[in-house]
């Protein structure tokens, strides 16, 4: 099979390739010589051949007219023949903001090779991480509330934050917070070495669709604690032995003002049992494993399979 990549060639479908060209199928760059498309996000032109489309974004921000910035991912959404929701709560959003979907679809979350990733290192300091490209939504605020008050209990702990302050998002000081290219985009090799000495990975932003970071610290054997509503990642959490998902935040699908605190703001009882959950796994430091359903091979192969049923 002969496949066109219609948008961002990015790493979560880009990471297929070498699983498809083992598999027999190539990427072509003329869509007329292709038997099938796949889009990301949209449909940018005018297919010859069946359309599966791959989408993560949805807008829900009532500060806008998120309907209006959705309007052409919904047309996407109903054309195409068929469609890959990246984790559960991915089709509830697109369903609730862009229109019931009657045909063709899969759930297929974002896969990583796990041999690329698990490379640990033995080390005496706790060191906690998260990477993201953040925004006001992805909580880190809060994320270093927690933090401060984990070092009542262990004063040398670190935590590292990955990647650059976009929309919302800014630097905070502080001497145990360590940040690493705040203000561009950081690369997987320098994400993969300071995996290495990470004991806890720390997901707060709610709603994500399938977050490419959750899935490489667990490759990377990282303990992820996680929420309830972090969709993707409360999900990929689910199936991995060894993550944790905490209880008691508002997993509501209604829009909302994400980029004010509200929205953002954990209540006593969640951030208490968040750090109840860290201080467990340093006092049990352990790795976990990849599942299955998190391999790359996994993904490409059920990528292929509703690339085959479109056709």
């Amino acid at each position: 099979m002969k496949i066109y990549i219609d948008g961002s060639k990015r790493a979560a479908v880009s990471r297929m390739f070498p699983t498809w060209e083992l598999m027999g199928h190539s990427i072509v760059s003329d869509v007329s010589k292709a038997d099938v498309q796949l889009s990301v996000i949209r449909i940018s032109n005018t297919p010859t051949v069946p359309v599966v489309l791959r989408l993560d974004v949805i807008y829900y921000d009532k500060a806008e007219n998120y309907n209006k910035r959705n309007s052409v991912i919904s047309k996407a959404h109903a054309r195409a023949a068929g469609v890959v929701y990246q984790s559960n709560l991915s089709r509830l959003m697109c369903e609730k903001y862009l229109g019931k979907r009657t045909g063709i679809y899969k759930i297929i979350h974002n896969g990583v090779d796990c041999n690329e990733w698990n490379c640990f290192k033995p080390h005496d300091n706790i060191n906690i991480v998260s990477c993201s490209k953040w925004r006001r939504h992805k909580r880190l605020p809060e994320m270093i509330e927690v933090f401060h008050e984990f070092l009542n209990v262990y004063p040398t702990s670190k935590l590292y934050i990955l990647g650059p302050m976009k929309k919302g998002a800014k630097v905070i000081n502080h001497k145990n917070v360590i940040y690493y290219n705040p203000n561009q985009k950081i690369g997987f090799d320098e994400i993969k070495k300071i995996y290495q000495t990470c004991d806890i990975y720390l997901h707060l932003s709610k709603k994500d669709s399938c977050p490419s970071s959750v899935v490489e610290s667990i490759a990377a054997g990282i303990p992820v604690i996680t929420t309830n509503a972090c969709g993707g990642a409360t999900e990929m959490c689910s199936i991995t032995s060894g993550c944790h998902i905490v209880p008691g935040d508002d997993d509501s699908l209604e829009p909302d003002y994400i980029y004010q605190n509200p929205y953002n703001a954990l209540s006593k009882v969640l951030k208490s049992r968040i750090i109840k959950r860290m201080k467990g796994l340093v006092e049990n430091k352990y790795r976990v494993e990849l599942p299955d359903e998190l391999n790359i091979e996994y993904t490409a192969k059920q990528y292929i399979k509703i690339m085959e049923e479109v056709l």
